[in-house]
Order: C-alpha cells, then sequence, then structure tokens
C-alpha cells in the first residue's frame, strides 16, 4: 500500500464538534487548527509560515516534520494559509479548517505549489431538481493514489465556492458531497493561472453497506515544536502563553503538545482509498488497549481521503495506542447502515524527544542524545535549508550509538549544511526526529 512510501523519512508524513463563548472576531468562541505541510514532492516542508486568511497576527512556522499547530483560532470557518519562498521560488498552498470553540480542527494538511503554477476551479453544486445546495463539499486531490493532502471548500448560499492554490499540469480528482446527497466527481487537468467552472448534480442518498477501510496503519511521530527553539525560550513562551490566557479570562490548558517537554506527538494512519459516491467520510476510533471498546475521536468529513494525522494534544509519549476507521456512507447518522464494521485493529508507539548535541568538525561526527524509546538512528545532510523538495547528499546507516562520523563526499570548506537525525524503534512504526542542526565545514 501507498503508506509505506510516504511514512519513510525524509518524506516525513505529518475535525471536531463545540460550543460557547463569544469571540472578539464575532465568532463563537475559539479553537485550534493543527496538520501537516507537504511539497509538490510529496514530502514535508519546514520551515513554512502558516496562517489563517485575514487574520495576519495568527501564524506559525512547520516544524522539522512539517507539522504545525495554530491557536485562538476564531470559531468559524477559516481558509489556513502556508507560504514559504526558497532559492527565489514561491510556494503557496491553502485549505479550509472549521473550527469549533475548545477543540483542535485536526489532519488539516495543505498541499504546496510553486505560485507560478497555481490554478482555481469555480464550482456550483446543484440538487436533482436544480436547486443551489449551500454547505456542500468540495474535495479535489491529485489522482495519482499518493498524494496525501488534497483541498477542500464549501459552498455558500449561491450553491458556489472557489478551491485555489491547485498545481496546474497534473490530473486532479474533484467530489462534491453533502450529507443525504449521493456524490459527483470529475477528473480535471488545469493550465497555470486558469479559473476553471465546473458544475455538479448531486442524487439522493442511498442507505448501502460499506466495507471498512482495508489495510490501515499506523504510524507515530515525535518532533520539536519548532525549528531552532531553544529549551529556555519555549519554556518562555509557554509561561507567556499561559499569561496572556489567563489575563483574557480564558481557560488556560492543562498540557500542551505532549511530551515531557511539551514537543509534538502525533500518530499518522494510513489506509487504501475507497472510491464509492455514497462515501461521506470515515470514523476514527482511538483507544489504549488492545481489547475492549474503543471512543471516537473524529469524523473525517473527506470521502477522498487515505491519510489522517492525529495530532490530538492529549497524545503522550511512551504509550502504545489503538486505532479503528469505519466508512459512513452519505445517510450518516440518520440511516440504519451508515456507519460500517470497524477495520482491523492497528497500534502505535509514541517515542520521546530526540535532542542534538554538538557536533565534532575534525574529523567530522554527528552527536545526539537518546530518544526515549528509540532502539536505532540515522543521520540525514543536506547542502541547504531541507524546506521543501531537498534531498540529501548524504546519509549515514543506522546506528545503535549515539554519535556516528561522517564518511561522504568531501564538504566545501566554509559552507554552512544541515542535518536531522531519526530514531526507530526496533519491529515498529515509531519515529523520533530532531531538530535541525546546522554546522560550517571546515
Amino acid at each position: 500500500m501507498k503508506a509505506i512510501g510516504k511514512a519513510l523519512f525524509p518524506a516525513l508524513v505529518l475535525a471536531g464538534c463545540g460550543g460557547g463563548g463569544g469571540g472578539l472576531d464575532g465568532s463563537s468562541g475559539y479553537g485550534e487548527v493543527a496538520g501537516v505541510v507537504f511539497g509538490p514532492d510529496g514530502g514535508v516542508v519546514r520551515g513554512a509560515r502558516v496562517s489563517i486568511s485575514g487574520l495576519g497576527g495568527r501564524s506559525t512556522l512547520t516544524n522539522s516534520a512539517g507539522q504545525y499547530v495554530l491557536r485562538n483560532v476564531p470559531a468559524v470557518d477559516a481558509t489556513v494559509r502556508a507560504d514559504l519562498t526558497v532559492d527565489g521560488v514561491r510556494y503557496v498552498g491553502s485549505n479550509l479548517a472549521r473550527v469549533y470553540d475548545r477543540e483542535r480542527a485536526k489532519s488539516v494538511n495543505i498541499a504546496m505549489v510553486r505560485a507560478s503554477q497555481t490554478a482555481s476551479l469555480r464550482a456550483t453544486v446543484l440538487d436533482r431538481f436544480g436547486f443551489r445546495l449551500e454547505n456542500a463539499r468540495l474535495f479535489a486531490i491529485p489522482d495519482d493514489n499518493e498524494a496525501l493532502s488534497g483541498a477542500t471548500e464549501v459552498t455558500d448560499a449561491n450553491g458556489e465556492c472557489t478551491l485555489r492554490d491547485l498545481q496546474a499540469g497534473i490530473r486532479y480528482l474533484v467530489v462534491a458531497g453533502a450529507r443525504g446527497y449521493s456524490s459527483d466527481s470529475v477528473t480535471v487537468t488545469l493550465s497555470s493561472g486558469e479559473t476553471r467552472p465546473l458544475s455538479f448534480v448531486l442524487s439522493d442518498a442511498s442507505d448501502v453497506a460499506l466495507d471498512p477501510p482495508s489495510n490501515v496503519e499506523a504510524v507515530s511521530w515525535t518532533a520539536p515544536a519548532g525549528i531552532s527553539r531553544s529549551r529556555e525560550s519555549l519554556q518562555a513562551f509557554r509561561a507567556f502563553q499561559r499569561w496572556m490566557l489567563a489575563r483574557e479570562g480564558r481557560r488556560v490548558p492543562e498540557r500542551t503538545r505532549t511530551t515531557l517537554r511539551g514537543n509534538p506527538v502525533e500518530i499518522d494512519l494510513f489506509w487504501d482509498p475507497i472510491v464509492d459516491d455514497q462515501l461521506f467520510g470515515f470514523g476514527v476510533y482511538r483507544g489504549t488497549s488492545p481489547t475492549g471498546t474503543l471512543t471516537s475521536v473524529e469524523l473525517l468529513r473527506d470521502p477522498t481521503a487515505s491519510f489522517y494525522a492525529d495530532n490530538d494534544d492529549r497524545l503522550i509519549e511512551g504509550r502504545t495506542y489503538y486505532y479503528e476507521l469505519t466508512s459512513l456512507n452519505n445517510t450518516y447518522p440518520d440511516g440504519s447502515r451508515s456507519e460500517s464494521a470497524p477495520s482491523e485493529r492497528v497500534s502505535a508507539f509514541t517515542l520521546g524527544d530526540l535532542d542534538l548535541a554538538s557536533p565534532s568538525l575534525s574529523p567530522l561526527e554527528f552527536r545526539w542524545f537518546s530518544g526515549s524509546g528509540a532502539e536505532r538512528y540515522k543521520v540525514y545532510l543536506y547542502d541547504r535549508f531541507p524546506a521543501i523538495a531537498a534531498e540529501p547528499i548524504w546519509e549515514s546507516g543506522f546506528t545503535t550509538g549515539l554519535e556516528v562520523g561522517y564518511d561522504g563526499p568531501r564538504l566545501a570548506s566554509g559552507r554552512r549544511y544541515y542535518y536531522l537525525v531519526l530514531g526507530v524503534a526496533n519491529g515498529t512504526s515509531s519515529r523520533t526526529v530532531s531538530d535541525v542542526g546546522s554546522f560550517v565545514a571546515l
């Protein structure tokens, strides 16, 4: 299945309900948005700026695993944008997040493309009588069975929406759907700068029994909260954040992002794509026991999905989590057969932080501190900051120690190089990755 290739380093792989409150932005409170940013090559993007459209003060940078978390986001339908310029080339991407008060919108993943090669879709969604459908969803994902992220939008009162920041020159599967309706889909290839009009007609849904997702796999990732943020500055940032929340009379989180130092723990789920015009989305269930009933943690409203990033801030290091998935049809939750039987139960064990130590430069030797639970380590070396579409110029073999000597091609004296260390647990899909380190070659 496709998960294996996408889950391996360096192409690292990384929605809820609530109510109440009253935000300063005219929203019903505040929530959070979390996800992973991917580049055109399918690898993760490090150091990209992620922000909420129209709310310039709410932004963050993706970490060494391409992950991001945006906090204090008004509880509205928000467009999340990613932006990065590398060697004079600008990359952009966007996706829709439905944010609820005191909830985290998870797996809001963003695919970035060259800004000079973007295209758009302008869609109109109708029912079988020709009436325009408000709050229908439009999904677009590259039709290559390899992409881990597409784009989503919701129709307005006129049954219209625009999907932006799509990649010109590749074929997309575009699906329109709404609760109580069968989906309609088409494949399109766009030209640079084009805005293609599309029209979809949705017939009534059928309460058909769907098969559960198959070939489900779980992979855990632990990564630093940000790029090159020291432990002292991270602690200061957390303290200031808690002080501001308390001053505003808002809830102070008891725990944030979830290793001993508060760094992200994420578990990624992969499964084989399902093509069915009655598919509404997927139910995600999680627990900490290999037997017994699991708890529902997500309704993933995306029939094109075959990847889900569980970046819940209640996940902690050093624990095994168990997952099952179900398929939901378009009558969910009202139909008697609207939810399938559960998939096979899969598990993932979470590792602790992996910190870098200063390298020795003569001879060049990479060093790090043990990541809790990790048993083997590998180093990846880059000749530029590995932000997007960066291939390592050298990688070590796996070692059980905490240092490895460089034995690759000669490095240019006076040039800065960058590196990452990956830790794994034997016989598992457990990963921990360091921050991005750098040095100037002698």
